[in-house]
């Protein structure tokens, strides 16, 4: 009899204790889902410094939380921070290297440091990259802030490549191949601006 009142207690609290785990995790998630919210109305009126400390305190209730850590990568950009905005971003590389947002903000980071050859490569990853919407036209933005930066640096042959297979890929819009004329010539490449 003792045996089975144990045994019955034991079911009863294993319940309980379930439950309650089961309840903590509900109210976990409801809270990073919160400062979640609150971060992307901050990050998207560009308050920045806001938008960081709700990410981190969402982050504090869901760790890991891959989209978390790109937004508040993103805020930390937006306040300059890129020293910080990078070892997140580097991280989420390692996780997903083909992410484009990650790729791209990696590129910027790079170009903004001088270091053109890393921006080179996370450029190339970030067009060629997976983008969860409108593939296309965020292959062709990465693609023209690429030729930009390789004018910057007065890399023409290598603009020029690039502008040959943005030029492969226009669509029927008059103004893509005015833009696309306009760097040619930057480029020095009259035949193809023609």
């Amino acid at each position: 009899v003792t045996l089975a009142l144990l045994t019955g207690l034991a079911i009863i609290l294993f319940a309980v204790v379930t439950g309650l785990s089961s309840l903590y995790h509900q109210q976990q998630e409801s809270l990073a889902n919160r400062w979640s919210t609150r971060g992307t109305d901050d990050l998207n009126a560009k308050r920045y410094e806001a938008a960081v400390v709700d990410y981190r305190t969402a982050l504090l209730y869901a760790r890991d939380n891959y989209t978390y850590e790109l937004n508040l990568a993103e805020a930390l950009v937006g306040e300059h921070r890129t020293d910080e905005a990078y070892a997140y971003l580097i991280n989420l590389w390692d996780r997903q290297p083909e992410n484009g947002l990650v790729n791209l903000e990696l590129a910027r980071i790079e170009a903004a440091r001088g270091r053109t050859d890393r921006a080179l490569r996370y450029y190339h990853d970030a067009i060629y990259a997976i983008w969860p919407e409108n593939q296309e036209a965020e292959s062709r933005n990465a693609r023209l802030e690429l030729i930009s930066l390789l004018l910057q640096t007065d890399d023409k042959a290598q603009a020029d490549s690039e502008l040959i297979a943005l030029a492969a890929n226009l669509g029927d819009h008059p103004s893509d191949h005015t833009q696309a004329g306009q760097l040619f010539l930057q480029a020095q490449d009259t035949q193809r601006a023609l």
